[in-house]
């Protein structure tokens, strides 16, 4: 059986002694739930079906998103919320599906560049400080250790409300990218799938 992408993404990470992006994505390969694509592809929402499927498949997402909001979070009804998260997975993964998406490689790349965001030491932490600075922001820093690891990074957060370089509101408390943040990068579309939805990758 081939490898999947996520699988050959570990096999390279591995290869190359990189251990944390080996946990990342040993850990994004955990979180993917299965059973979404089998179920639509049963009921005829079929793979790669291109942007009219993802037209169709957004507006079944903005419908669940609603009714979790209304019937979960607002009525304080735990059953309705916990249905509502798990529609909103299935759906959304639903979407990657259809439009022939590799969520769980995808995912993996958006992990990541979420970790990206902290800084390994806290000579990295003080640059991130540095590049606020520069914006007229005031931060603080904390050290943090990863949830179910051995490994501590530096977490920077917006000391108040403020706002960001790019004139948007930035309240206290909220994190806030390293310097050295990174954006997910993704692998080529498989040329069946970039004919339908185009190759621009940015």
């Amino acid at each position: 059986m081939t490898p999947t992408h996520l699988q050959q993404a570990i096999a390279r990470a591995t290869d190359a002694g990189d251990e944390m992006m080996v946990a990342l994505l040993q850990r994004a390969s955990r979180d993917y739930f299965p059973g979404s694509a089998e179920i639509n592809q049963l009921v005829g929402n079929l793979e790669n079906s291109g942007w009219e499927a993802a037209d169709k498949q957004i507006g079944i997402i903005e419908s669940e998103f609603h009714e979790t909001a209304d019937d979960g979070i607002k009525a304080r009804n735990v059953y309705e919320l916990r249905d509502g998260v798990g529609d909103l997975i299935f759906t959304t993964l639903g979407l990657a599906h259809r439009t022939g998406l590799d969520a769980a490689a995808d995912y993996a790349q958006v992990v990541a560049s979420q970790y990206s965001k902290f800084d390994p030491t806290e000579q990295d932490a003080l640059k991130t400080k540095a590049k606020y600075d520069a914006l007229n922001m005031e931060t603080r820093y904390e050290h943090r250790q990863i949830p179910g690891t051995d490994d501590w990074v530096y977490v920077t957060f917006s000391a108040k409300d403020q706002i960001d370089g790019e004139g948007r509101k930035c309240g206290a408390g909220k994190w806030l990218k390293s310097y050295r943040f990174a954006n997910p990068v993704f692998k080529a579309l498989p040329p069946e799938v970039a004919a339908k939805l185009g190759d621009n990758q940015e």
